[in-house]
């Protein structure tokens, strides 16, 4: 790699990962005399905690003390939403510029999504389909999603919900909805192809997203770009996506709170109406062009600062 970015001539090296890769990209910056710019797409110091539960103390203290050594090879910083920098400032040492600069979509992904397809496969018709994407993990709160969603069952029973993704918690996620028999109410349809995950979001009545633990939630920003309003945690990440954008409704971690949230939406067609269009609207802010300017913008102050020496 060395010999290849050597030939390439790089006037910036820019990680997306403080490890591994990251060491890699400080290391090359360093021996260049290259300025490092570093995206934070993690909450590396929570998500190891459920990934090593038994050491959670621990792995979360190494995962920080990673993130800093990164940190510090970095001339420029740019986080995806201002909740993660308010984290960076607060939990690191860092004496060079922290960027606001979301991840971008594809907004034209998200036209002509002929979503009426989707609901005839899987027998939504005549449903209330509630929808999540992800990875299904530990971390991601598909506990809470399940258990909120049974008390969702037991006073609307005309709602479904569609778990789209794969990973390692889909057995005991799958143990779950059988122990509070609500199986018929549950469709797993495992990996999709990335292309087709707009379809599945553009058929479904609500997104819920019961993370707690994301920068962005880019997933939020995509139901958003095909009109699916969004039901979500207070948490970093969904506070920033939905702040002042009407396209969904943030709800506190308490699966009756949750549950709740999810009814009073579906009953109110006007405003699900309402959401759906505040969430195309609030969608447009993560065009690819306008945030490729600002990226270009980073880019700039990091050449004139040059390497950042610690």
């Amino acid at each position: 790699m060395l010999h290849t970015i050597k030939g390439i001539k790089p006037h910036i090296i820019h990680s997306h990962h403080p490890h591994l890769l990251g060491d890699l990209a400080a290391r090359y910056a360093e021996d260049l005399n290259l300025p490092l710019v570093f995206t934070v797409h993690a909450r590396f110091d929570e998500f190891v905690r459920h990934q090593m539960p038994l050491f959670a103390d621990l792995a979360s203290h190494v995962a920080r003390n990673v993130v800093q050594d990164h940190l510090d090879h970095c001339s420029q910083i740019i986080v995806p939403t201002p909740s993660i920098q308010r984290l960076v400032y607060k939990d690191y040492k860092v004496d060079v510029p922290v960027t606001i600069l979301p991840t971008p979509i594809d907004l034209t992904r998200f036209s002509d999504l002929g979503p009426e397809r989707i609901r005839r496969r899987y027998h939504l018709e005549g449903q209330q389909v509630l929808l999540y994407v992800g990875r299904m993990s530990r971390e991601k709160g598909l506990e809470f999603l399940i258990d909120s969603f049974a008390r969702v069952v037991e006073r609307n029973p005309r709602t479904l919900l569609v778990l789209v993704g794969r990973g390692p918690h889909v057995k005991a996620v799958q143990e779950l909805v059988q122990s509070l028999r609500i199986q018929d109410r549950v469709i797993f349809t495992g990996a999709v192809p990335h292309e087709q995950v707009p379809r599945f979001m553009a058929a479904a009545d609500l997104f819920v997203f019961p993370s707690r633990l994301e920068t962005q939630g880019l997933v939020l920003i995509e139901a958003m770009a095909t009109g699916t309003p969004v039901i979500a945690l207070h948490a970093t990440g969904s506070d920033d996506a939905l702040a002042d954008t009407g396209a969904g409704m943030l709800a506190p971690p308490d699966e009756v709170a949750f549950a709740a949230t999810i009814l009073d939406t579906l009953a109110d067609p006007d405003r699900l109406a309402a959401m759906g269009q505040a969430a195309r609207r609030a969608a447009q802010r993560y065009s690819v062009p306008a945030l490729t300017e600002q990226l270009l913008g980073v880019y700039e102050q990091a050449l004139v600062s040059g390497p950042h020496h610690r």
